[in-house]
């Protein structure tokens, strides 16, 4: 009985270090559209405005953090020529909402496509506002746990660029 007793408390043992594994706090990647507008006093006047959307794995994540919004839209930056990214751009006459679409064939489906094979877990949003001291690029999650919707909704005021539907709070661990 002895010897039973053992190999049962073993059993229980292996099976609940497996279990562990299972309950892995991994972000698994969603996909999204993503929908970026204008703020109504922006949409007035704008000027030119370029969005650039980025996936980010946890390879290239620092590179992108650091990464400065000027220096991006200076016109010579290298990373961004060969950066694979969902674009949008405004100006006057060009003020209507953008919905770049995850499912659209073309360069919107192989973004996704790229970032999700690349295993990225965040999103960065970089904006060429003109105004000095304006947010001009945000980290967002792709964890799926993060967004309880299918679109990211970003907006872009003199002040910068914002997220309006989310990201959710991360869960305490």
């Amino acid at each position: 009985m002895r010897k039973c007793g053992w190999a049962v408390w073993t059993a229980v043992a292996l099976a609940s270090s497996m279990l562990v594994g299972c309950g892995s706090s991994t972000p698994v990647m969603g996909q999204y559209d993503v929908e970026v507008s204008l703020a109504p006093e922006l949409a007035a006047n704008p000027p030119a405005i370029t969005v650039d959307i980025v996936g980010a794995s946890s390879v290239n994540a620092a590179e992108m953090a650091a990464k400065d919004a000027k220096v991006w839209f200076s016109g010579g930056d290298v990373n961004r020529a060969n950066t694979t990214k969902l674009t949008a751009d405004f100006g006057p006459g060009n003020t209507s909402t953008k919905v770049l679409s995850r499912k659209d064939k073309g360069s919107n489906e192989a973004a996704w496509k790229t970032w999700r094979d690349m295993k990225a877990t965040k999103l960065y949003v970089l904006v060429n506002l003109p105004r000095d001291g304006s947010i001009r690029k945000i980290e967002l999650p792709l964890d799926r746990k993060r967004w309880k919707q299918e679109t990211i909704k970003l907006e872009v005021n003199a002040g910068g660029v914002f997220s309006t539907n989310g990201p959710e709070p991360e869960a305490v661990k």
